[in-house]
């Protein structure tokens, strides 16, 4: 059974990253594409509705219902894009914050080797030799 899952925000990336996966801020991006895909097939309906001149379809005591629903739908649209641009930035701070944990981590691998590994020294003809403990160069 899966537990319930913690809201993420801005600040939960920024102060837990390791707490917020990256599939639900993609899950969250595909549901708010949807909304966006639905919101607008509606508005194009609604749209397309109130053109509508016709004696069997009268809508002339429907017209303000109508009006309202599209600027109603146009405002949904509004807010699922920003945010979509929302979601797209939390996306962005999501991998900027890998990329530091990351470079911090090659930071600290690049120390260690540099202590760690071997040196080599020139030889009088130019080459290198790996310093060994068994045999001379």
């Amino acid at each position: 059974m899966k537990g319930i899952e913690k809201p993420f925000t801005s600040e939960t990336i920024d102060q837990e990253p390791e707490s917020v996966q990256i599939d639900q801020i993609l899950a969250v991006k595909r549901r708010g594409a949807r909304l966006s895909v639905t919101f607008e097939d509606q508005r194009y309906c609604v749209t397309a509705l109130q053109t509508v001149e016709s004696e069997v379809f009268d809508i002339t005591d429907l017209r303000e219902y109508f009006r309202d629903s599209l600027a109603h739908l146009e405002y949904a649209l509004r807010s699922v894009g920003r945010q979509q641009a929302r979601l797209a930035e939390l996306h962005q701070h999501y991998l900027l914050t890998l990329q530091e944990k990351t470079n911090r981590r090659l930071r600290l691998l690049t120390i260690i080797s540099a202590i760690f590994m071997p040196r080599n020294k020139p030889l009088k003809g130019g080459k290198l030799c790996l310093i060994s403990l068994k045999r001379p160069c």
